[in-house]
């Protein structure tokens, strides 16, 4: 292999690495850190005294069985008439921003991609 090959396969595996999902997801600080200043930004207006949609209570969010759920639900409709708006990443840190908020989760556990249909709510 020419040292130009070598170049080009160091390069493609850096791209790959980058763009194949190698990031480290965020630690429980910083994704409800993340969820705070979106849901400040993107959602508190409507969902607080005197805005249009629905309060956020510990009851109503663990109605939806799982953190899986709830993401799920949220990703479909909010914020209200652009559902899909946010990253995957953005709409778990809003989720689990609002569960530890609640007491619905320990504020050392985030809200990951994968095995989020464990995380049971239980009110």
């Amino acid at each position: 292999m020419t040292k130009l090959s070598r170049v080009w396969v160091a390069m493609l595996v850096v791209v790959s690495g980058a763009t194949s999902g190698c990031e480290r997801e965020p630690s429980p600080e910083e994704q409800n850190a993340l969820g705070a200043e979106i849901w400040g930004a993107r959602c508190q207006f409507c969902h607080t005294e005197g805005g249009l949609g629905t309060r956020i209570t510990p009851a109503g969010l663990a109605a939806y069985g799982s953190a899986g759920g709830l993401v799920d639900y949220t990703k479909l409709a909010m914020p209200y008439g652009m559902g899909g708006t946010l990253t995957d990443g953005e709409y778990h840190a809003v989720v689990a921003f609002l569960l530890h908020e609640h007491g619905l989760l320990p504020k050392n556990v985030a809200v990951g991609l994968e095995g989020v249909d464990t995380l049971r709510l239980e009110y």
